[in-house]
C-alpha cells in the first residue's frame, strides 16, 4: 500500500472514531438527562436505570468503537524541536 493510500485510510478511520466518540457523548448525556429528569416521576423503589437499558449498551458500544478505533490511528513522530 503506497503513502497517499495508506494516508487517507488513516484519515477516514481518524473521522469516524470522532464520530462514534461524539454521538457515544451525545447518547451518554441524553442518557444521564433522562436518568435525572424521569427519575422524580418513577414510583418509589423503581430503579430508573433498567429502562434505560438499550441507551446504555448503545452509549459504551460507541464509546468502545471509538477506543478501538483510535488505537488504530498513527502516532504523529514529528520531532519536537
Amino acid at each position: 500500500m503506497d503513502q497517499a493510500a495508506q494516508n487517507k485510510l488513516y484519515r477516514v478511520i481518524s473521522i469516524i472514531s470522532n464520530i462514534t466518540f461524539f454521538a457515544g457523548l451525545a447518547s451518554a448525556l441524553y442518557l444521564l438527562a433522562k436518568i435525572y429528569l424521569f427519575s422524580g416521576a418513577l414510583a418509589t423503589g423503581t430503579c430508573p436505570i433498567t429502562a434505560s437499558g438499550p441507551w446504555i449498551y448503545i452509549a459504551l458500544s460507541l464509546l468502545g468503537i471509538s477506543l478501538v478505533l483510535s488505537f488504530l490511528k498513527p502516532k504523529d513522530r514529528r520531532q519536537k524541536p
